[in-house]
């Protein structure tokens, strides 16, 4: 008899964010990009609450691929990483690192 598991959605959306981090990790090519993009992005000074609707949509891309995800989503994803712990410039890094991902894997733009 099979075992079956169900996950919460939490749970799922913080191991898919693991696998997220150990392919960046594995990825030489990712990180000088990330790092120029961070420096631009950190320039441009943008709003913390533009920064974290941007990584919810960059995060939810990756997760759900391109636009299986509603306006709903984004805002509920946005609202949680603003009530996250995330420093402005580890926010910034996080964007860069995402962009950088899908734009190599040609899911974005």
């Amino acid at each position: 008899m099979s075992k079956i598991i169900r996950y919460s959605k939490e749970v799922k959306r913080k191991m898919e964010l693991e696998d997220f981090n150990l392919i960046i990790e594995k990825n030489d090519k990712i990180k000088p990009q990330v790092k120029i993009a961070t420096f631009n992005l950190l320039q441009e000074r943008l709003p913390y609450e533009d920064l974290c609707w941007q990584l919810a949509e960059f995060q939810l891309l990756f997760e759900k691929g391109r636009k299986n995800y509603s306006e709903r989503d984004i805002c509920g994803r946005a609202k949680a990483v603003f009530d996250s712990t995330l420093t402005y410039v580890e926010l910034c890094w996080l964007i860069c690192e995402f962009k950088s991902y899908l734009k190599q894997e040609k899911v974005y733009p």
